[in-house]
Formats: C-alpha cells, structure tokens, sequence
C-alpha cells in the first residue's frame, strides 16, 4: 500500500484508538436492536398497529439490518484504513473518507517544526489517546491525527525522526 523510499525505514505506524470504532459499533447495535425494541413494546405502549402483511415487515426489518450492518461494515472499514506513519524521511497521513475516497499526504521530517499533543476531556485522559499535530515550515496546514493511542510517545517518535532527519541532511527525495 505505501512505496518507501529506498533505506528509508518505518519508525511507526498508527491507528486511531479501539474508543472510535467501539462508538460505531455501540451505535450500530442501538440502531440493529431499534426494531426489537418498538415491536417488543407495541403492546405495551397501547400504540396502534398497523394491519401489515408479515412479508412487508420481514422486508423491511432485512432492508433496516442491511443498511445498519452495511454502515457497521464501512465504520470498521473507515477506522481500520485510516493510518498514520513515521518514517525516516516523511510522515504519511492515509484517510479513507467513505468506501471509495482515500486522501494520502505526507510530509518532510526536515520541514517538522513542532509537535503538539491534545488530550482534553476525562475519557481520553484516562484511556491515553489524543491529537498529535505536527507543523511545518510551509504554507500547508499541520498535519492533525486525531484520536491516537499514547499521544506523548507518538510525538517522541516524530521528534526522534526529526532530530535523526536533520542530522543526515536533505535526501535524494527532498523537493
């Protein structure tokens, strides 16, 4: 999936934290188990029922499932293609936005000029995972991942890498 340069090697390679897909999934399953529910509590609500054939309802529950697994099935897919990586050269930021668009950017580790993590809020505190942007010299905006397990320890990564960069001076693939 990604070309590296040659004696250019992978420092890391990250994915967003469990918590992003474990929110989907949760999601999912509220919405698999919504029809359970309101034919469960038809008769205990008192609400109306509709006189409708048993081949429509089944019809309709295979379309509801089909559409809340389909979405279950493109979250994972999100999450799971979604990758950051540092390399001794670049780092590349690979994201998959829906089943066919993916945006591949990467940047120079000498452009680097700094490294910021964001945690805010209980539950990535407690759970270790926040934002780590990375800023450059240049005029595009910084890089941001978002929702990466053990922050602090991926900015030492791209630090490293970048002191490492510099020490070795500008490559054969600089631009």
């Amino acid at each position: 999936m990604l070309a590296l340069h040659d004696n250019e090697r992978v420092h890391g390679a990250y994915r967003k934290t469990w918590v992003v897909f474990a929110t989907s999934g949760a999601l999912a399953l509220l919405f698999a188990l919504a029809p359970l529910v309101l034919l469960v509590l038809t008769p205990v609500l008192s609400l109306p029922a509709a006189p409708v054939s048993a081949p429509l309802v089944t019809l309709v529950l295979m379309l509801w499932w089909w559409g809340v697994w389909t979405g279950a099935f493109f979250a994972f897919v999100n999450y799971y293609l979604d990758v950051f990586v540092i390399t001794s050269e670049r780092v590349i930021r690979i994201e998959q936005h829906g089943p066919f668009s993916r945006t591949i950017a990467e940047l120079r580790l000498e452009r680097v000029q700094d490294v910021t993590v964001e945690q805010h809020g209980i539950l990535p505190t407690l759970l270790h995972y926040g934002n780590v942007r990375v800023q450059t010299a240049g005029e595009a905006t910084a890089f941001v991942f978002r929702a990466i397990p053990h922050p602090i320890k991926v900015k030492e990564v791209v630090m490293e890498a970048h002191r490492e960069a510099l020490m070795r001076g500008p490559g054969p693939h600089a631009t």
